[in-house]
C-alpha cells in the first residue's frame, strides 16, 4: 500500500504521485490534527510554524488543550503559555501602577502595513505583503478581519533597549514573548505570584478584581463564545473552580459588578482595546480595610491608610492578604523607602501607589544612650530590659512617624497585657529594639514586628542593612508640670535641658507628629567651662513628647513624659509675704483647718530627666550632683521644705542673666528665676542677683519676682488639682509703703493673676492686719492685742482690740538696720565685719564645705551675709560642724563680741515707741503683743526666756507710765521653734475680705508729742522740727541709760555688761541730727516734698546709733585680737 506523507491527518488516501492537496495551506481543522511526539510533556515552546502570528495560534491552541483537559493547576507547556498570557492580561490590567515599567506601543495593523509597502527597501515590502496575505488568509480563524490594533507591552527595565515582552491578541487577548522572561518578576508581583515563572497560575487562582476583568469581557464582547471559543470554554472550567458562592454571584452578574474601572489610555484619543472594545484597568488605589496588613491606628483618619509591610521573609505573616493575593514566604519590604511623602510610595512587589511603611520609618537610625538612670516613674523607658548597670538609660529611638498613627499612651500600654509595643533590649554587642506594630491582620497575627540592632563603638550606621548604631550624650533637665491640660489653652509649661556648654543639644516638641513651637532661652552664652541651661517656654499647647537634637540635626532621640491628667475642682486660697529680706508662702483647700507653708517633694513640681539610681557601698551615689546644683539655684529647687537647703521663708532675691535687657518681657526661668539656693550654692557666674526687689526703683524686679512666683504657685496647684480660675490670691505691703508703689506692685500681681490663673482681682492686705487676724483666731484669750510684725526693711505695728483693728504704724526700721546702713552706702557693718572672717575659717576647717565657702566669699550685702551666717543652723550641707559654733544666733545670744548691746537697744527702740502711742492715745498697755515677720527671730538673741523677755518690755511701759502697766503682759510668737513670718500669711488665709488701713494710720510726729497731720510735709520740715526730732531721741537714750537700765538688770538677765552700756552711751553723743538729716534725705528721693510725711523720724539716729556702735564693738574685738596676739616685725 502506497504511503502518503502529510504532517496532518486529513486528506485523500488514494493521492498518486504528486498531487495537489485540497488543504493547502493548512488551516485550523487541519492544524489540530497534527499529532505532538511529546504529547503535552514537552517543555520547549513550539517555535518553527511558518507564519508571522503563529504565536497567537499556540496560545488559543494552549487554551484550547487546557480546557479540554480539564485540568487547569496542570504543569504543561500549554498551562506555561496560558499563565504567561495571563501575566500579560493583568499587566494590562494593573497599568496604572506599572507605568514606570511598562511602556505600551500601538501598532496599528492596516497603517504600519501600508508603511511597509510603500517602503523603498524590497525586504519592507515583502514583510508588508506576506503579513496582509496572512491576515486576510486567517482572517476567520483569528478575528483579524475585525483587528484595528495590536498594543505591544515594553518592559522598561529590562536587558535589551525594547524589550517586547507581549501584547493583545484578537484570538485569545494577551498572549506572551515565547523567550525567558524570568528578570521580569524580579520587580513585578501579584501577590505571591510572579509573572513568567515556573510556577503557572490558573485565572481561577488570581485576584478576582482581574478574574471579574476576563468575565466582564464575555459579556461585552459581540459574539465571545463564537470568536473566543478556546477563551470561553476556559472561562467556563475556571467558574467552576471558584467555590465562594459571593463570587460566583459577582460573575453571573458582572457588568452590574465591575464599577471603578476605567479604560486604559495611552493618550487622549487613543485607548487599548481588542476588536475595538476597550480594556480596562484596575484602579490604582487600594481600597481601605482589604489587605491584613493595613495599620490598626486610631490616631490616623485619613482612608487611605498605609499599609505596615514586614522586612523578613518567613513564615509569620504569608497567609495575610496583602493586596490581591497572600504576601507568601518570600515576600518582604525593604528596610528603607527614600520617599518621604507616604502617598507617593508604591507597595513593593505589587506596584500600586498607596502608602506604605517599613522600620526605618518608625526607628532612628541612631539610639542615645545617657549615662544616668531615666526617672522611669515619670518617663516612659521602652520597657528597657537592663543587663548591666543602673546608671544608663536609653532615649527612645522613634521618629515622629510613629507619633502620627500612635499616642503615647498607647505606646505606653502596649498591644495588650502581655505584649508590648516597643522594647529596648541590651545584648552582648548592643541594643537591640523590638518594636510591634498593629496591623488588621487575623486570629493570629494582630501586628508586625520589627527589630533593629544597634552597635557600639566606632561604626557607621547603616540603615539600609538594618544596622544602628549606639551614640553617648550626657545631659539632663525637667518638665514642669508633668501634667497633661484638659484645656489646652491653660497649658503652661517649663522644659530645661542642662548639658556641658560645648554640647549644643536642642530639644523639640510635639504633638503627634506636629512640632510645637517653644520660647527658648539661654542664660549661658560665653562660660565655655560651665553648664547651659536652656530653658524652654510652651503655653496654651500640650505636647505629647520631646525630641533631643544634636547639633547636626543629625541624631535625635524621644523623651516620653508619663503626664498625669489633669483634675480640677478643688479651690484654694494662697498667700505670699513678700518681704524686704525674706518672703513667705501658704496655702490652703477648702475645707482644711489650717493652711500649709508651701512645700514639695522631689519631682512634684520639677520632674527631672533623669535621677541617680546607682548604689555604691549601699548608698544612692548621685552623678548628677553639678547638674541638680544648677538647676536648684537657676530654676525652682528640686526639693522644697524643711529637710531641703531650700524652704519657705527664702531670701526675697532675683536672679538674672547678667546684661539683662529689661526693655523686653522676661519669662519666668527664662532669665529670671527665684534663687532658693542662694545660701548653699555658690552661683554660675552668668548670673546676677538683685535683692532690693520690694523697694528698688526699677519695677521690673518686682514684676518679674512675683511673675515667677506665679509661676511656681499655679504649677504646684495645677498638680494638686486646683481649679485655677476660682484660686484666691491674698498678698501683703506694709503701711510705710508709698500708695503708688503700693499700686505698682498690686497692678503686677494682678496682671500675672490674670495670665495665669484667669482671675481679674486680687486681695490685698497691710502686713499689719494679717498677723492680728492669726492671733485673735489662735489665742483665745486674746482681747487687746498689739502686733509687732518686723521684717527685713520695715516694721509694721497694729493696734487692735476685740478682733478689730483700731490703728496702725509702719517704719523703716526692721531687721535689716542691725546688719548694714540704711543711711548711706557704706559697705561694712561691724557685725559682720567681725563674724564673716570666723565662719569663713570656720566653713573652711571641714574640707568639705568648699561650696558654702564659695557662698560666703562671693557676698557682699551685709544683711545677706547675716541671713546666710543665720541659715548655716539649718543647711543640711552643715550638719556635721559643731552646733555652738555653727548657729550664728546662739553665738550671738551668748554675747560673743559683746553685740547684744544692739539688739537691746534695737528692741527698746520699737517697744518705747509703742508706749509713746499708747500714751497719747489714752490706751492701756495690752494684754498682749504677738511678733510676726522674720526680724522679730532677732529678738532670741536678747533672750530665749520669753518671760525675762516679758519682764524687760513690761518694765519699759511702766517707766513710761503706760496706762495698766501693772496688768498682765503675754508676748506671743516667740515660742520656741516658731517661725514668726508664718503669721501675717497664715492670717491673711482667715480674713474673708481686704481691708484698705489707710485711714488707721498714725504717725508720731518728730517731737513724740503727737501725730502727723496734714500740714506735716517733707517741705515744712525745718531746722526746729529736726531739732525737735533730736531731742526726742535724745530723751529715748536717757531713758534707756538712766531709767531702763537701772530698773531692770540686763546684765543679770540677758549678759548685758556695765562696759556695753557705756560703749553704747558714747555712740549716742554725737551726729544725731545728721541721722535724721539723711533719712530725711533718702525719704524725699521716693516722695514729693509736697507730700505728708511718710513715717516718723524717730527712728533715723536709732539706725546711725546702732551702726556706730556695732562698728565700735568691732573695733574694739580688733584691738583686743592685736594686744592678745601681737604682730612681729616678720609679719609685716
Amino acid at each position: 500500500m502506497s504511503k502518503i506523507f502529510r504532517l496532518g491527518a486529513e486528506g485523500s488516501q488514494n493521492n498518486r504521485d504528486w498531487q495537489d492537496s485540497r488543504v493547502y495551506p493548512y488551516n485550523q481543522n487541519n492544524r489540530q490534527t497534527i499529532e505532538d511526539p511529546d504529547g503535552a510533556s514537552a517543555h520547549n515552546e513550539i517555535t518553527s510554524i511558518p507564519s508571522p502570528f503563529a504565536r497567537i495560534d499556540l496560545v488559543k491552541n494552549a487554551f484550547a488543550r487546557v480546557s479540554e483537559s480539564k485540568d487547569l493547576d496542570g504543569n504543561t507547556i500549554f498551562h506555561k503559555m496560558v499563565s504567561d498570557a495571563l501575566d500579560i492580561g493583568e499587566i494590562f490590567f494593573n497599568f496604572d501602577k506599572l507605568k514606570d515599567q511598562i511602556e505600551i506601543i500601538t501598532w496599528d495593523v492596516q497603517k504600519e502595513i501600508e508603511i511597509l509597502k510603500q517602503s523603498t527597501h524590497n525586504g519592507h515590502q515583502y514583510l508588508g505583503d506576506a503579513l496582509q496575505k496572512y491576515l486576510q488568509s486567517d482572517a476567520e480563524t483569528y478575528n483579524f478581519g475585525e483587528l484595528q490594533n495590536i498594543y505591544l507591552l515594553n518592559y522598561i527595565n529590562g536587558p535589551q533597549p525594547l524589550n517586547i515582552i507581549g501584547a493583545t491578541s484578537p484570538a485569545t487577548l494577551f498572549f506572551s514573548n515565547a523567550n525567558d522572561l524570568n528578570y521580569v518578576g524580579k520587580t513585578i508581583q501579584f501577590g505571591t505570584d510572579k509573572p513568567f515563572d515556573k510556577e503557572y497560575n490558573p485565572l481561577y487562582k488570581r485576584d478576582f478584581e482581574y478574574v471579574k476583568f476576563w468575565f466582564y469581557l464575555r459579556e461585552t464582547l459581540p459574539d465571545f463564545a463564537i470568536k473566543f471559543r478556546e477563551l470561553d470554554n476556559y472561562l467556563g472550567e475556571t467558574y467552576e473552580r471558584i467555590v465562594d458562592n459571593q463570587k460566583r454571584a459577582e460573575l453571573r452578574d458582572i457588568v452590574q459588578n465591575m464599577q471603578g474601572l476605567s479604560p486604559i489610555s495611552i493618550d487622549s484619543t487613543n485607548q487599548v482595546e481588542v476588536l475595538g472594545v476597550p480594556l480596562l484597568k484596575k484602579s490604582v488605589e487600594l481600597q481601605a480595610g482589604v489587605s491584613q496588613f493595613e495599620i490598626r491606628s486610631s490616631r490616623y483618619t485619613k482612608e487611605d491608610k498605609p499599609l505596615v509591610l514586614p522586612v523578613e521573609r518567613g513564615i509569620t505573616y504569608s497567609n495575610l492578604l496583602y493586596t490581591t493575593d497572600k504576601w507568601g514566604k518570600e515576600n518582604y519590604a525593604d528596610f528603607v523607602d527614600h520617599e518621604p511623602d507616604l502617598s507617593l510610595r508604591h507597595l513593593p512587589k505589587d506596584g500600586t501607589k498607596h502608602p506604605y511603611l517599613t522600620i526605618s520609618d518608625f526607628l532612628e537610625d541612631v539610639i542615645i544612650r545617657v549615662p544616668h538612670g531615666l526617672n522611669d516613674s515619670y518617663f516612659f523607658d521602652g520597657n528597657f530590659k537592663d543587663a548591666n548597670s543602673s546608671r544608663l538609660s536609653y532615649l527612645l529611638p522613634l521618629k515622629p512617624r510613629f507619633f502620627e498613627f500612635f499616642s503615647a499612651d498607647e505606646l505606653v500600654s502596649g498591644i495588650d497585657e502581655k505584649t508590648s509595643m516597643l522594647e529596648i533590649r541590651e545584648t552582648g554587642n548592643g541594643v537591640k529594639v523590638i518594636l510591634r506594630i498593629p496591623i488588621i491582620g487575623d486570629n493570629r497575627v494582630r501586628y508586625v514586628e520589627y527589630s533593629r540592632l544597634y552597635f557600639g563603638g566606632n561604626v557607621q550606621a547603616d540603615p539600609e542593612r538594618n544596622e544602628g548604631v549606639i551614640l553617648d550624650f550626657r545631659f539632663t533637665g525637667f518638665i514642669m508640670p508633668n501634667i497633661r491640660f484638659a484645656n489646652p489653652e491653660e497649658a503652661i509649661y517649663r522644659v530645661s535641658c542642662i548639658s556641658d556648654f560645648k554640647l549644643n543639644y536642642t530639644l523639640r516638641f510635639y504633638e503627634g507628629s506636629q512640632p510645637i513651637e517653644a520660647e527658648i532661652d539661654c542664660r549661658n552664652k560665653d562660660i565655655s567651662d560651665n553648664l547651659k541651661p536652656t530653658t524652654y517656654s510652651i503655653e496654651k499647647r500640650n505636647f505629647e513628647y520631646i525630641q533631643l537634637v544634636d547639633d547636626y540635626d543629625m541624631h535625635r532621640g524621644v523623651l516620653l513624659p508619663l503626664f498625669s491628667k489633669q483634675y480640677s475642682g478643688k479651690q484654694f486660697k494662697v498667700s505670699i509675704d513678700l518681704g524686704t529680706s525674706n518672703t513667705h508662702l501658704e496655702y490652703m483647700a477648702n475645707g482644711d483647718l489650717e493652711s500649709r507653708t508651701f512645700s514639695y517633694n522631689p519631682d512634684e513640681l520639677v520632674t527631672r530627666f533623669f535621677i541617680p539610681k546607682d548604689v555604691v557601698d549601699g548608698k544612692i551615689y548621685n552623678d548628677l550632683e553639678r547638674e541638680d546644683a544648677f538647676l536648684n539655684y537657676d530654676y525652682f529647687p528640686l526639693l522644697l521644705g524643711k529637710d531641703s537647703n531650700s524652704c519657705f521663708p527664702t531670701r526675697t532675691v532675683l536672679s538674672h542673666v547678667r546684661d539683662i535687657d529689661w526693655t523686653t518681657h522676661k519669662r519666668p526661668l527664662g532669665l529670671i528665676n527665684i534663687p532658693f539656693t542662694f545660701y548653699s550654692f555658690e552661683g554660675t557666674g552668668y548670673n546676677e542677683q538683685e535683692e532690693n526687689v520690694k523697694w528698688g526703683e526699677d519695677n521690673k524686679l518686682v514684676t518679674s519676682y512675683i511673675e515667677c512666683m506665679a509661676l511656681m504657685i499655679r504649677t504646684f496647684l495645677v498638680s494638686k488639682g486646683a481649679s485655677l480660675s476660682k484660686t484666691e490670691l491674698t498678698w501683703f505691703y506694709p503701711i510705710s509703703m508709698p500708695p503708688v508703689r503700693v499700686n505698682t506692685i498690686s497692678d503686677a500681681w494682678d496682671d500675672v493673676a490674670n495670665k495665669y490663673f484667669g482671675i481679674s482681682k486680687t486681695k490685698r492686705m497691710t502686713e499689719s492686719l494679717a498677723p492680728i487676724r492669726f492671733f485673735f483666731t489662735n489665742n483665745a484669750t486674746a482681747t487687746n492685742l498689739v502686733n509687732i510684725d518686723i521684717g527685713g526693711g520695715t516694721t509694721d505695728i497694729a493696734f487692735a482690740q476685740e478682733q478689730h483693728l483700731k490703728f496702725v504704724t509702719s517704719f523703716k526700721f526692721a531687721a535689716n538696720d542691725l546688719y548694714e546702713s540704711s543711711l548711706d552706702q557704706n559697705p561694712h557693718n561691724g557685725i559682720i565685719d567681725t563674724f564673716k572672717p570666723l565662719y569663713h575659717d570656720l566653713l573652711s576647717s571641714d574640707g568639705q564645705l568648699g561650696n558654702l565657702v564659695e557662698v560666703l566669699q562671693k557676698m557682699h550685702r551685709p544683711s545677706s551675709v547675716a541671713s546666710f551666717l543665720f541659715s548655716l543652723a539649718n543647711n543640711k550641707e552643715a550638719e556635721q560642724m559643731n552646733a555652738d559654733l555653727i548657729d550664728f544666733s546662739k553665738r550671738l545670744r551668748m554675747n560673743e563680741k559683746g553685740f547684744k548691746i544692739v539688739f537691746l537697744l534695737f528692741y527698746t527702740g520699737i517697744i518705747y515707741h509703742i508706749g509713746q502711742i499708747l500714751k497719747l492715745k489714752d490706751l492701756p498697755m495690752p494684754r498682749h503683743i504677738s511678733f510676726s515677720g522674720n526680724g522679730s527671730k532677732t529678738l532670741n538673741i536678747i533672750s530665749t526666756q520669753k518671760a525675762d523677755l516679758t519682764r524687760f518690755t513690761q518694765a519699759i511701759f511702766t517707766l513710761l507710765n503706760v496706762k495698766g502697766s501693772d496688768g498682765k503682759l503675754e508676748l506671743l510668737g516667740l515660742e520656741k521653734d516658731s517661725s514668726p513670718k508664718l503669721a501675717t500669711c497664715k492670717g491673711g488665709l482667715l480674713c474673708d475680705s481686704e481691708e484698705d488701713d489707710y485711714d488707721k494710720v498714725v504717725k508720731l510726729r518728730a517731737d513724740g508729742k503727737g501725730f502727723v497731720g496734714n500740714d506735716d510735709t517733707y517741705e515744712s520740715i525745718d531746722s526746729v522740727y529736726i531739732d525737735q526730732a533730736k531731742k526726742a531721741v535724745e530723751e529715748f537714750f536717757d531713758f534707756f541709760f538712766n531709767k531702763l537700765v537701772k530698773e531692770f538688770d540686763v546684765e543679770a538677765y540677758f549678759g548685758v555688761s556695765r562696759d556695753s552700756l557705756k560703749q553704747a552711751r558714747s555712740a549716742t553723743l554725737s551726729d544725731l541730727d545728721t541721722y535724721i538729716r539723711r533719712g530725711i534725705a533718702l525719704s524725699c528721693e521716693s516722695s514729693n516734698k509736697e507730700e505728708k510725711i511718710a513715717e516718723t523720724l524717730f527712728f533715723y539716729p536709732l539706725k546711725g546709733v546702732i551702726n556706730v556702735l556695732s562698728a565700735n564693738i568691732a573695733e574694739q574685738n580688733l584691738q583686743l585680737k592685736n594686744n592678745k596676739y601681737p604682730l612681729h616685725r616678720a609679719d609685716l
